[in-house]
């Protein structure tokens, strides 16, 4: 009898939907459905019908009843939930190798670490949390002079500097002399890190991206994908050779930072949606301020927000705004510190449509990059808006008619795919060129750029890819389609251990800039004729060249970096119109080219770089000198004349006007046509004002004072 009941029992259920089967996205549950349903006016999940909410008291009835949440995917054992994770992060490990025995580069390596004074000083958290607000004062602006210390790093990132500053209290114990002492070459300040301490950052950085790898499995399978989906994306993230430029550069501790904390946001709130609890809401909160203390372009976390609430709901609500506005509201308030303390002077002037057409190619760019890893560069070239304007109005083309296809087929295409290329292009909107950020005067686009756009990338693929092997009934044609991702990983993996010595040191990184191969440095394509045939590098690329000549000249090959820093010029030239000369290397080219008593190169130089820049004080100097040195008087008294004229608290200006004067009053007085004691003499005594320990000025006074006693006798 009990047999009978059971097997009856079995055949009624057989037909029944599932209570534990939620609704699609997009679809609305009818009154007569199982559950579970939710509140229509919190959003709370009801476990059984009743009359009111438990949870904010609102009167429900079948009819107002909406489906449940989208449902997380649960793994089915331990193994499901943690293998996947480990593995991966442990190739990632194996991957980065290399890079724990890079050095710095002495590109913002040296601003955010070694030459950061928020991080080297004791108050350096208390700097970077609050200097900010002193920024109208000169000395927190990042003007360096010998009496002052630049107290701000241009961006307000308070919890990088001040990660930064731990570890840099942690090495200062486990290593003597983990910064060591300024000293000055040739007027360039140079101050290095211990290589011991550079590898202490790279391992944290390492570390930092595989807590991100396996945040990202969590947060995919809290949106109901499978584990094969967020393994695929979290793989193809954690191994692309493109996020070597995050990983590897130790400047760039700030992106895996940020997405760490983003993605915490994000998982707290997802926690909020299905269990409530005000606590979970205001750590996501907390944690959002805190990706926006890592890096300002965690502002697009409001509107990804309201996004997971349209996959999760299966519908726009009004409540997911109001619940979106507190992070708004934290994100107006980074956006508006970044405008104002972040350098946009020097950016590229590509305005108008030319600008819009910037939007499309650089998406196409990062698309092309995430599926076709090649021809990677740490630094790309600007984009001439002649040459490439014609590409950039195809990649327009293709993005519209990607738009009308998603548009077309948008009840085929599954709400995760359009959620993942909104995380693409919500989170990568901030550097697609819609405003000008300093980085543009160098390219529109940047590895660095892409960690956390593509994730949404990297997530679309493996939907697509996880679509197709759903499709494929034959079970080992799927664990072939497994297995060529595996592959495609373990290749993105060797391109990143391969890569990762691109960051070795300030050579290799520029070099493999300048020639697209790190191995071809400054011998090579200073002795072969028609070197730069073929090469895949930034020929153009002048702060290459700039940092180059700043080594050299630190390891006092003053040829090399005489060489170097007028390639840097001339590259400066070559790389946009409209740009005013590149008055760094005139400052530093001109004294060497002095000291090799290249006097004409001097003159041609300088009064190309005058007419740029007619006020420059150091540059008119260096003109009067070598005007002084070939006989031209006339044009050496103007020349020096206009320097005493600028006007800088600089101690340095101080030490050139004490010289300038000097340097009339000699002419005063040798000179036949200009013969005027009075004049010298006062030269003299405001040169002694401004720097009395100016010997030639002493001694030239004591001549003038002994032929006036000598006249009077």
């Amino acid at each position: 009898m009990a047999r009978s009941r059971g097997r009856k029992t079995r055949a009624s259920n057989k037909g029944r939907a599932d209570p534990s089967a939620p609704a699609s996205p997009g679809t609305t549950k009818g009154a007569g459905s199982a559950g579970p349903w939710r509140c229509p006016a919190c959003g709370h999940e009801l476990r059984k019908r009743g009359r009111r909410c438990p949870a904010c008291g609102s009167r429900v009835s079948d009819s107002t009843l909406v489906p449940a949440l989208l449902p997380p995917y649960t793994p089915k054992n331990a193994l499901e939930r943690w293998a996947p994770g480990a593995l991966i992060c442990l190739v990632t490990v194996i991957a980065y190798i290399p890079s724990l025995d890079n050095k710095f580069v002495s590109w913002d390596d040296d601003h955010y670490l070694y030459n950061n004074q928020q991080v080297i000083l004791p108050d350096g958290i208390k700097s970077g949390l609050f200097d900010v607000f002193y920024y109208s004062e000169r000395k927190f602006r990042g003007t360096r002079s010998d009496e002052e210390k630049d107290r701000v790093s241009h961006q307000y990132y308070p919890l990088v500097m001040g990660m930064y500053w731990l570890e840099f209290r942690l090495y200062e114990r486990l290593f003597d002399e983990p910064v060591r002492p300024h000293r000055r070459v040739d007027g360039i300040m140079f101050n290095t890190m211990n290589p011991d301490v550079a590898a202490g950052f790279h391992v944290t950085s390492v570390i930092l991206h595989c807590l991100c790898v396996f945040l990202l499995i969590k947060l995919l399978r809290s949106l109901g994908m499978s584990t094969w989906v967020a393994s695929t994306a979290a793989a193809l993230f954690a191994l692309t050779p493109v996020n070597v430029a995050s990983v590897a550069w130790a400047a760039e501790r700030k992106n895996m930072l940020s997405m760490m904390f983003y993605m915490l946001a994000m998982l707290s709130y997802l926690r909020f949606r299905r269990i409530g609890g005000w606590y979970w809401y205001a750590g996501c909160i907390l944690l959002h301020q805190c990706a926006l203390f890592s890096k300002t372009v965690a502002v697009t976390f409001p509107v990804m927000l309201v996004l997971t609430d349209r996959l999760i709901d299966g519908r726009w609500t009004v409540i997911s705004l109001v619940r979106a506005l507190p992070m708004a509201a934290q994100s107006a308030v980074a956006a508006g510190i970044t405008i104002k303390v972040e350098d946009r002077e020097r950016t590229h002037p590509y305005e108008g449509w030319i600008r819009l057409l910037i939007i499309p190619d650089c998406i196409r760019f990062y698309v092309q990059k995430s599926l076709v890893p090649t021809a990677l560069l740490p630094v790309y070239a600007l984009w001439d808006k002649a040459q490439d304007s014609f590409r950039s109005l195809l990649s327009a083309i293709g993005l519209l008619v990607a738009a009308w296809a998603a548009w077309h087929w948008r009840r085929r295409i599954p709400g995760h795919m359009y959620w993942a290329a909104a995380l693409f292009l919500v989170t990568q909107g901030p550097l697609l060129g819609f405003r000008n950020i300093n980085y543009f005067q160098f390219a529109f686009v940047a590895d660095h750029y892409f960690y956390h756009g593509g994730i949404g990338l990297f997530v679309l693929i493996a939907l697509t890819l996880g679509g197709v092997r759903g499709a494929l009934g034959d079970r080992s044609v799927r664990h072939l389609v497994t297995i060529l991702v595996a592959a495609l990983a373990l290749t993105f993996a060797a391109l990143t251990y391969a890569r990762c010595d691109d960051w070795q040191d300030i050579d290799s990184f520029w070099y493999k800039t300048v020639t697209g191969n790190r191995d071809l440095q400054y011998e090579a394509w200073q002795e072969t004729e028609g070197f730069w045939e073929g090469t895949s590098g930034n020929r153009d690329c002048w702060p290459a060249y700039y940092n180059l000549a700043n080594q050299a000249v630190r390891d006092k090959d003053v040829d090399k970096a005489a060489t170097l820093y007028a390639e840097a010029i001339a590259a400066y030239r070559r790389s946009g119109e409209g740009r005013r000369e590149l008055w760094q290397a005139y400052d530093r080219l001109l004294p060497i080219l002095l000291g090799q008593r290249r006097f004409a190169e001097v003159e041609t130089m300088g009064r190309q770089f005058l007419e740029w820049i007619p006020d420059h004080g150091e540059a008119n100097y260096y003109t009067g000198l070598a005007y002084d040195q070939q006989g031209k008087f006339d044009e050496a008294e103007e020349c020096y004349k206009k320097m005493l004229r600028v006007r800088s608290p600089n101690a340095r200006y101080r030490h050139f006007k004490s010289q300038a004067l000097t340097n009339l009053a000699r002419i005063y007085l040798t000179v036949e046509d200009k013969l005027d004691e009075d004049k010298a003499v006062d030269c003299l005594e405001k040169a002694l004002q401004l720097n009395p320990d100016n010997r030639a000025a002493r001694e030239l006074m004591k001549r003038v004072e002994q032929e006036r006693q000598n006249r009077r006798q």
